[in-house]
């Protein structure tokens, strides 16, 4: 029998590699650093790279900074993605308890910052940039346009509203349909839940979201409609 000789290689980062890492990372903190007053001013909270600020009916705004993957082009570079987090609709889904602090991955509602800005769909800021430069131009796009979104989610009810003015969009996904039958049962009012779902997924043909969606409602004690 041919005997066989299996090696492996291992990649071990260079110490340049991980001082130049570990350089970016604490260019991020010194920017979050510089940013964090004004936050902390706005009722926000901090973890790390996630901003919260939790509105009088319990949702929570969410402000997160993330860096690019190493291996990609988006290496020494970091975004910012803003969302609005519901503790009841994460706890349903999940079947576990809310975090003490919500990412934006955890938010049912989120976009990127420079999504907000008109005809901009992504932006990235480059870690050798001026600090101080970065730090003007995030809290200019934050005040700007970042509390006008907020402003739209700032109650369960008003993200409710927001979100039936977009359900004439092709795009509105079903999944936020559920998500709003799950709120209006969390506050109490399972009639009007019931009547939403029956009005958006009432004979309609089953399918794998919808027997999804049948589970969750069934969980919470709502009435789901009938599936053809």
């Amino acid at each position: 029998m041919q005997a066989y000789n299996w090696s492996v290689t291992f990649y071990y980062p260079s110490k340049k590699h991980m001082n130049t890492k570990s350089n970016r990372s604490n260019k991020l903190d010194t920017i979050e650093n510089l940013i964090w007053p004004k936050l902390q001013s706005m009722k926000y909270r901090k973890s790390k790279r996630i901003f919260n600020r939790i509105q009088p009916d319990g949702i929570v705004h969410v402000i997160n900074f993330q860096m690019g993957p190493n291996w990609s082009t988006l290496q020494g570079k970091f975004t910012i993605e803003v969302g609005v987090f519901v503790p009841e609709v994460y706890e349903v889904i999940w079947e576990k308890s809310a975090p003490k602090y919500a990412a934006s991955p955890d938010c049912e509602e989120r976009t990127r910052l420079g999504s907000l800005v008109k005809n901009e769909e992504d932006l990235w800021w480059d870690l050798s940039e001026d600090e101080r430069i970065i730090q003007n131009q995030i809290l200019d796009l934050l005040l700007k346009y970042g509390e006008q979104y907020f402003w739209q989610f700032s109650s369960r009810e008003k993200l409710i509203t927001t979100w039936e003015k977009e359900m004439r969009q092709k795009s509105f996904s079903e999944r936020k349909k559920l998500i709003i039958a799950i709120i209006l049962a969390s506050t109490g009012e399972t009639e009007r839940a019931n009547e939403f779902l029956e009005m958006e997924f009432g004979g309609r043909h089953k399918t794998a979201f919808l027997e999804y969606a049948r589970n969750i409602a069934s969980r919470i004690g709502l009435d789901f409609p009938t599936l053809k």
